[in-house]
């Protein structure tokens, strides 16, 4: 016959803390005041970043209408009215000198006119039965000498230098016009030095 002997003694026994009512009330209550403190220190916060939030909304708008003040200011100061006279000045001065340049341009071209330009010029607007016996150019003026069989053909001839750039820039006027012995019509013509000053 078997016996157990059980050789454990009442102090080596495990302990097995069970958790009273009382006990999980206080831990649940414990537990509730913790999360209504968390929420309402969150709730706080909250509402302090919101209040930041509207005071710096605040500040943007003044700053905005600052802005739109100053700019509105700004558009419609008059500007000073010496700056204005200097301006207008300087840009009647910078015309002006804009316009001498041109026209000095033109006067020194007009002076230094081709030989080759002129030949080529005058034998576009061959004529026949009146022909050239001289032309020359000196100190920026042409002179033309010729011949022609009728003196109605002089005219025609002097109006197709419009087609032509040196011819049609310089104002030629009559210096001479006789009949030699064969009846031809002999003429010199002279443009005018410095006709555009």
């Amino acid at each position: 016959m078997k016996q157990s002997i059980n050789l454990y003694t009442d102090e080596l026994k495990p302990v097995v803390l069970r958790l009273s009512l009382v006990r999980s009330l206080i831990a649940a209550l414990v537990l509730i005041l913790v999360i209504v403190v968390g929420w309402v220190v969150l709730q706080n916060i909250a509402e302090q970043r919101s209040a930041e939030v509207d005071h710096i909304n605040q500040q943007l708008q003044q700053l905005q209408q600052q802005q739109t003040q100053l700019q509105s200011q700004v558009q419609q100061k008059n500007p000073d009215q010496q700056l204005v006279q200097q301006s207008e000045n300087l840009s009647r001065r910078i015309q002006q000198q804009m316009q001498l340049n041109e026209r000095l341009t033109h006067l020194e071209s007009r002076q230094l006119i081709a030989p080759q330009q002129l030949m080529t010029e005058l034998q576009a607007i061959d004529m026949e039965g009146l022909w050239l016996t001289e032309f020359g150019i000196s100190q920026g003026r042409i002179n033309l000498h010729g011949k022609a069989i009728k003196g109605n053909l002089i005219p025609s001839w002097m109006a197709r230098f419009d087609g032509e750039p040196v011819l049609s820039d310089s104002r030629f006027s009559v210096v001479d016009l006789s009949q030699d012995e064969q009846d031809n019509q002999t003429f010199s013509l002279a443009s005018e030095r410095g006709s555009d000053e």
